[in-house]
């Protein structure tokens, strides 16, 4: 079966002074046909800069902010990447190239060995971000939902693996395939068409004497983000 394409253009969000965003427009627009360019003047010090950029990221794919503003270092947890000079701009080019290829084919980055890392301060905020994205898709969809950071990278000084796990808990599974084309869309793979029978993709092993297999079923996304890797159940 061939697959759909998304249903709605890359979008970014720049954040910064009006001669930044100009640069960064002509390059992102130049390099991403089609691209939904979004800018916000920020100033770093209005408590609504917080709120507004949240909001906005939310609806965002990636959200950028000019590195080179020292005023708007206290918002740079909001952001996917922060950029100062011209090889940071290339770099989140080439990674938002690769992103919507993999979104528009519905497909997996490729599989790297598992790497422990140290702690990281921004998993706590990278899971934000996302999080704020996919519960979005459910707030739109009318479905109460509740979107937790979990695994590893959610534990404050413990080591992991940068991947980020998010778990969205609905009343019944049966409400994810309203949302399904949606979060195609914000750059999530249906790891069930994929790999249907593999471990952990439909269901989780039953724990407990009393409990039912079917209280353990799940749907399991994946993020299609090379340089950021996540996951949705």
């Amino acid at each position: 079966m061939p697959v759909k394409p998304p249903q709605t253009p890359l979008a970014v969000l720049v954040a910064g002074g009006l001669d930044e965003q100009e640069r960064y427009r002509q390059v992102l627009e130049t390099g991403l046909p089609g691209i939904s360019l979004r800018t916000r003047v920020a100033s770093g010090h209005d408590g609504a800069d917080i709120e507004g950029i949240s909001g906005a990221s939310a609806e965002s794919h990636f959200a950028i902010v000019d590195g080179t503003d020292h005023s708007l270092e206290n918002l740079h947890s909001l952001f996917d990447a922060v950029i100062t000079t011209d090889d940071d701009l290339n770099r989140f080019l080439a990674r938002a190239k690769n992103f919507e290829r993999r979104r528009r084919t519905h497909q997996l980055p490729p599989d790297i060995a598992p790497v422990m890392s140290p702690w990281s301060p921004t998993w706590a905020s990278t899971a934000a971000r996302i999080g704020a994205r996919v519960a979005r898709i459910f707030a739109d969809h009318s479905i109460n939902a509740v979107v937790d950071h979990i695994g590893s990278t959610s534990v404050p000084g413990l080591a992991a693996k940068n991947i980020i796990d998010l778990q969205v808990s609905v009343a019944d599974l049966d409400m994810i395939n309203l949302c399904d084309i949606d979060l195609r869309n914000v750059g999530f793979v249906n790891v069930q068409e994929l790999a249907p029978d593999s471990p952990g993709v439909s269901h989780d092993n039953a724990r407990g004497p009393t409990t039912s297999p079917d209280q353990w079923q799940k749907r399991l996304y994946a993020g299609v983000d090379e340089a950021q890797r996540g996951s949705c159940t």
